[in-house]
């Protein structure tokens, strides 16, 4: 009989460990704590001894002589304990100027990704049906009918709003249909994100830019407005 089986019928035949429960007399104490409990609470008594035996090793072979960058910027104090003194930074002028132009060039570069993104998505939704609550003004191609009154105006306009989206619907079975319009409705939504992070971007840039341009008009005002801008 090889090693395995017998090992296998050795645990099924094998008489399975139950541990006491709580007596009846002392039910009113709660279950009784049972060997994993134990193990838990030991080895945390454990940990914990341990760690305060290190910190008495550190705190008697401490050097008086110890010194910290950070001792500079803190203070140790009974109620509150170590808190910070000054945590901001100061920058010279060359350093803010430099920040400056190096936001601006980065911005720069996500504006220029976002307009050919958004370019895409509208070379791509240009012939859907659109949905206007989402479509921004400039969406869609123009066409423009000659009619010679306005009762033919208003029934070409009607028309047109109607026949657009059966005549790309009409060609879909009803899966697809759904699938078309969820489709769409998710690009435009993602159109209409992008343009408007797009104009968070300028208006990050023109503020970076006028920012800069005040550093470079006037140093002395603007270096203590700027500081928090980078802190």
């Amino acid at each position: 009989m090889p090693f395995a089986s017998f090992k296998n019928i050795q645990k099924k035949n094998a008489r399975l460990h139950r541990e006491r429960a709580q007596p009846a007399a002392r039910a009113k104490l709660g279950i009784l704590p049972k060997k994993k409990d134990f193990i838990l609470r030991s080895r945390d008594e454990e940990s914990k001894r341990n760690r305060i035996r290190e910190l008495k090793r550190k705190a008697l072979t401490k050097n008086e002589d110890e010194f910290y960058f950070a001792m500079q910027n803190s203070k140790l104090t009974a109620e509150k304990g170590y808190t910070p003194l000054n945590t901001e930074k100061e920058y010279s002028e060359v350093v803010l100027k430099e920040m400056l132009t190096h936001d601006v060039s980065f911005l720069n570069r996500e504006l220029q990704i976002e307009i050919s993104k958004i370019a895409d998505l509208e070379s791509r939704l240009n012939l859907l049906p659109a949905d206007p609550s989402v479509t921004s003004k400039r969406l869609g191609p123009k066409r423009t009918v000659f009619v010679g009154s306005v009762e033919e105006a208003r029934v070409v306009k009607s028309s047109l709003e109607t026949t657009v989206p059966t005549r790309v619907c009409a060609k879909l079975k009803n899966d697809e249909l759904e699938e078309f319009m969820s489709l769409q409705e998710n690009g435009y939504r993602e159109l209409s994100e992008r343009l408007d992070r797009a104009e968070k971007l300028k208006l990050a840039i023109q503020q970076r830019a006028a920012k800069y341009n005040v550093l470079v008009c006037n140093p002395s005002v603007c270096l203590a407005c700027l500081a928090d801008h980078f802190c």
